[in-house]
């Protein structure tokens, strides 16, 4: 049975990642069982904002999204990163990060403001 169609298979396995790091950002690609369901890219200069990573990008596989595993990655992440922050890109991502941490600016002053909050994560 292919892992993009038992999506209750999802929600019980772990996601693994695999970072591909370079000076200035990460590309940490999840996976359950073998199989991708996204990557995020996380920006790891420490010139950026003192004490934090900031997470860029978060893209979940089409088929895969509404089934709690942007958490999940955003969970894992944390466990790796420690503290994130992360710009909401529309009110649907807003909500989401608002659940899982604090929104800590309204705007950002960064290339990574999309005009929706800024929250920090873990």
């Amino acid at each position: 049975m292919n892992l993009f169609e038992n999506l209750q298979l999802l929600k019980e396995n772990i996601i693994t990642l695999e970072i591909d790091k370079t000076e200035d950002y990460d590309i940490a690609y999840a996976s359950i069982d073998g199989q991708s369901i996204g990557r995020a890219v996380v920006l790891t200069s420490k010139d950026l904002i003192k004490d934090f990573s900031i997470i860029e990008r978060i893209d979940i596989n089409e088929k895969l999204r509404n089934q709690g595993l942007g958490t999940q990655l955003i969970n894992e992440l944390t466990k790796v990163y420690g503290s994130l922050l992360i710009s909401a890109a529309d009110s649907n991502s807003a909500r989401l990060y608002n659940k899982l941490g604090t929104q800590v600016y309204k705007t950002f002053n960064k290339p990574e403001d999309y005009g929706f909050g800024v929250y920090k994560i873990g």
